[in-house]
């Protein structure tokens, strides 16, 4: 069975992502021109939603994917607030069984712990040294092979060497794990190396802003995007979290995380 992926109706034999009442009642609610041909419907569609995103360059699942992050926004924008202190209870009440979801039946521990953070009146910011974001970050296979990667380049033929993320962007750190990959998405690295006896000693840096509020994070998310289920999930929960941020139920903070290994030896 292949569904519409907003209203869930069966399309039967159609390989469309959407269904033909919805494709029609998005071309209505952006106030777009729907080209009669019905195979060019879903492509016009992307396209039309580049273009309002400056968006250029990106394969199909990523405009999928920027088509349900920018419906989201518009919608999000025309919801009516009604009473406004009302509203924000329900927005927190909305998160809350978010984090008891999340970190208790859908092991994301982490992405909870830093949602309940945020949710504070005024949250500080949070310096990791220990404990289990440290050790899912240490078990991480894209870690640890960024790692290898960084040292094999700047550890080549030298005893020290300092490795920046925002001076070589050559080494992106996303994670394999999904709790980091959604806790702390594409941050900051930064590592001194000191070579002893052969092998290396690392004290490793990586920085993140606890932010969903700034447009230009579309691209950091969509360009590593492997699956539609992942995209869209995350994709509906930041748009969520971007509309809490602008209204003060969540807030913005730093989040900088600090890990010493000894002796590591590049494969």
């Amino acid at each position: 069975m292949h569904e519409c992926l907003l209203c869930r109706r069966d399309m039967k034999v159609s390989n469309d992502i959407f269904g033909n009442g919805c494709i029609k009642n998005i071309y209505s609610f952006l106030d777009l021109k729907m080209p009669k041909k019905v195979k060019l419907r879903e492509e016009t569609l992307y396209k039309n939603v580049m273009e309002l995103t400056s968006t250029h360059s990106i394969n199909k699942n990523q405009k999928l994917w920027l088509t349900d992050r920018y419906l989201t926004y518009q919608y999000l924008n025309r919801i009516p607030y009604g009473n406004y202190n009302t509203f924000k209870a329900m927005q927190y009440a909305f998160w809350q069984t978010v984090i008891e979801t999340g970190g208790k039946y859908a092991e994301f521990p982490i992405s909870a712990d830093f949602l309940q953070h945020s949710l504070e009146k005024e949250p500080e910011d949070l310096v990791i040294t220990e404990g289990k974001v440290v050790q899912e970050i240490l078990n991480d296979k894209s870690f640890k092979n960024n790692i290898n990667d960084i040292v094999n380049k700047y550890g080549n033929e030298c005893d020290k060497f300092v490795f920046d993320s925002l001076k070589d962007d050559s080494f992106p750190m996303n994670f394999n794990d999904k709790d980091l990959y959604f806790s702390i998405h594409s941050s900051e690295l930064y590592i001194e190396g000191k070579k002893i006896n052969g092998k290396w000693n690392l004290e490793v840096k990586l920085h993140d802003r606890y932010d969903y509020s700034k447009p230009k994070n579309l691209i950091k998310y969509y360009n590593d995007t492997s699956s539609i289920a992942k995209s869209i999930f995350s994709s509906t929960l930041y748009n969520l979290a971007s509309f809490s941020i602008k209204c003060g139920v969540m807030k913005e903070y730093d989040i900088d995380i600090k890990i010493h290994i000894e002796e590591f030896e590049v494969m």
